[in-house]
């Protein structure tokens, strides 16, 4: 059957001129018939590389921490007849790196390693992308991976709501037709949804893979061809200065004509530092000069982002205008919870009996946990600002209790504040493991554009790095908030608790429009790639202790 299974695979695809290399298979095992088919693959084509998983077994996997004595060894004659590449499924970025490192420095295998698989991208995932092309671009013995996998394999069903009209489509997955046994949502685990509608981690892989860079390097701004083959004239680079995040504009072209590949070049800008408490980038924008037969003229193939100067947020102006508090449907309350994401752990399917942070979530009863419970505090000190208030927020967490998924407040808006705008990371979604292709500007939503459909409804639509936002309604009115630092930020229509317990989109329908959930958080988890790979980093975890916050919360009156 293996036998069988390869040679069918060659010669269907042997003339396809994506086809890179051959794999032996998946979760196999090793034996001799892997060994007599990669002869036979051999045989017939000399001119693509051979790979197969299993070779590297547990050595590599991000659950065989301690095994570095297997990993950095010579490859045996098996091992290079079985694979052309090292190819472990999963490792953890540093794994991978240290390889590279070790491999560089003994000379003791020559062979390039790619991740057969890593960054498991199911539901709100891919968190620590970034760190593996650090890896990617810095080690040259790594050759990159495939993230796995493309594509939520979701079945299409409609169904009625009641209160509204028609039907409402919404995804099923294993359970949902009376099947036994199943994988529940385990097959929901792509970049992009079923209908091909991008996912938010999609956005941070397409800039990790952009053409271009710019970098600030010893104070001089490097732009660098990443490409490996051709130059870059196919390309404009245009910058543009930005104060608190609204372009002045200056702006400018970056001849960057004759970038060969892997060429560096530094660029002289007409832009210095202000040193005025405010807030001063550069962003620069890499895009199409001329229309092709895959993009527009135009389209936007990378960006960068230089800070020039920052400064701590400051506080706003007292100002007058409708009382706060009427804006306010219930009072500001501490939170340790978030909906779960896949990476956190399942309540459904297999994934349910195995051990991640949710189970422990549970057993310590963060989703309901209140101020005393288990030495879990919370004080708070409040004064008048004008029409709205100053706020400061302690919240304590005992050693008992580390790594919860957020500290932060959370209250309830009234519904008609859709309008969104702050300053901070985005436009889109970003935490603290996945916010590298995010942009430090102002930025324009609406609460319903924070809503991200994922098949299996769970966390999303925070915000890192946030100096303010805004909540306005349709007349101009509503509220600021202001932090007296960076703070995480989400404001949806469905609260953490719809989240939790919805297992699909239909569960989040409803004909009345409802109220906004906003969180204003201390700290929140990463999202890591736990549910078939690693963790979320350490760096990217939250540890016990006290988290102290301040910040205001004004009104908003009528704009001009």
């Amino acid at each position: 059957a293996v036998m069988d299974r390869i040679q069918r695979m060659v010669v269907r695809d042997r003339s396809h001129p994506s086809i890179i290399g051959w794999s032996l298979g998946n979760e196999s095992g090793v034996a001799a018939i892997h060994s007599d088919a990669a002869s036979w693959v051999r045989s017939i084509d000399q001119t693509r590389f051979v790979q197969y998983e299993p070779v590297f077994g547990a050595d590599f996997s991000f659950r065989g921490e301690g095994r570095e004595q297997f990993r950095h060894r010579a490859p045996e004659q098996r091992d290079r007849h079985l694979s052309d590449t090292v190819c472990p499924m999963y490792s953890s970025a540093e794994e991978v790196a240290a390889w590279a490192r070790w491999a560089e420095e003994t000379k003791l295998d020559d062979r390039p390693l790619l991740l057969c698989e890593y960054s498991h991208a199911m539901g709100n995932s891919n968190g620590g992308l970034s760190e593996y092309w650090g890896a990617f671009v810095e080690e040259p013995a790594l050759a990159g991976g495939f993230v796995w996998d493309w594509k939520d394999q979701g079945l299409r069903e409609r169904s009625a709501v009641d209160g509204m009209e028609g039907e409402v489509q919404w995804f099923a997955y294993g359970g949902h037709f009376g099947d036994e046994p199943n994988d529940a949502n385990f097959c929901i685990n792509g970049l992009v949804d079923p209908d091909g509608n991008p996912h938010p981690s999609l956005v941070e892989l397409a800039w990790l893979a952009r053409p271009i860079t710019v970098e600030r390097i010893n104070g001089e701004v490097v732009v660098t061809n990443r490409r490996f083959h051709t130059p870059v004239d196919d390309l404009r680079l245009i910058w543009r200065e930005e104060i608190d995040g609204i372009a002045t504009g200056r702006e400018g072209e970056v001849d960057i004509s004759g970038l060969r590949p892997q060429e560096r070049r530094s660029v002289d800008l007409d832009v210095e530092a202000q040193d005025d408490e405010s807030l001063h980038a550069v962003t620069f924008t890499a895009a199409l000069r001329e229309t092709t037969s895959w993009g527009d003229s135009g389209y936007v193939v990378g960006h960068d982002q230089i800070i020039l100067e920052e400064h701590a947020p400051r506080a706003p102006e007292p100002t007058t205008g409708q009382p706060v508090r009427q804006l306010i449907i219930d009072p500001v309350r501490p939170t340790l919870w978030r909906a779960p994401t896949d990476n956190d752990g399942a309540s459904q399917g297999w994934m349910a009996d195995d051990p991640r942070r949710l189970r422990v979530w549970d057993a310590l009863g963060l989703r309901a946990a209140v101020p005393g419970a288990g030495g879990y505090e919370h004080r708070v000190v409040e004064e008048s600002w004008g029409s709205g208030w100053q706020r400061d927020d302690t919240i304590t967490i005992p050693e008992a209790w580390t790594d919860p998924p957020r500290v932060g407040l959370v209250f309830t808006v009234d519904h008609r504040l859709c309008s969104l705008r702050w300053l901070g990371l985005g436009p889109q979604e970003s935490y603290p493991d996945r916010r590298a292709s995010a942009l430090l500007s102002q930025h324009w939503s609406t609460v319903d554009d924070q809503y991200h459909p994922f098949v299996l409804p769970q966390e999303h639509g925070a915000h890192v790095d946030t100096y303010w936002f805004e909540l306005i309604d349709e007349n101009g009115d509503g509220l600021r908030i202001t932090g007296d630092r960076p703070f995480t930020f989400s404001a949806r229509r469905h609260s953490d608790e719809q989240l939790t317990d919805a297992k699909t989109t239909l569960d989040l329908v409803s004909p009345a429009a409802q109220a906004i959930e906003v969180h204003v958080d201390m700290a929140i988890r990463g999202l890591g790639t736990h549910a078939c790979g690693p963790d979320v980093g350490a760096a990217h975890r939250i540890a016990a202790g006290t988290y102290h916050f301040r910040w205001w919360l004004t009104p908003i009156t009528r704009r001009a």
